[in-house]
């Protein structure tokens, strides 16, 4: 993930002109991979490295729960128009993370960005 967000952060929060055709840029030559990867990392398991939550299920999930599918997000549109594309196995894993932290996550502020 970190491999990933070091590429794109500059071009996804910048305030260029230019920033929307850096986004879908981005957004191709980047996310759709990563998710690609992500899903067959997943293959038949739960979580990245097994059945079990680990540190890195804690750091993927989040920004997938914390960016992609936050509401309250900056440019939630533009997040939500990415995810609508990821794979379904990358999404079952957003939801068995989700469900990980269902009590945080409903007690969270609705306008929370994080």
């Amino acid at each position: 993930m970190e491999d990933v967000f070091v590429k794109v952060v500059p071009g996804l929060f910048s305030t260029a002109e230019d920033r929307d055709a850096k986004r879908n840029e981005l957004t191709e030559k980047h996310f759709a991979p990563f998710f690609d990867k992500l899903a067959t990392r997943l293959a038949d398991r739960q979580y990245l490295c097994g059945e079990t939550l680990t540190v890195y299920d804690m750091s993927v999930g989040g920004i997938l729960i914390n960016l992609f599918t936050n509401p309250s997000a900056k440019d939630a549109e533009y997040w939500a128009t990415i995810w609508a594309a990821v794979p379904d196995k990358v999404k079952k894993y957003h939801a068995d993370v989700s469900a990980e932290f269902k009590d945080y996550l409903e007690k969270r502020p609705k306008n929370c960005t994080l």
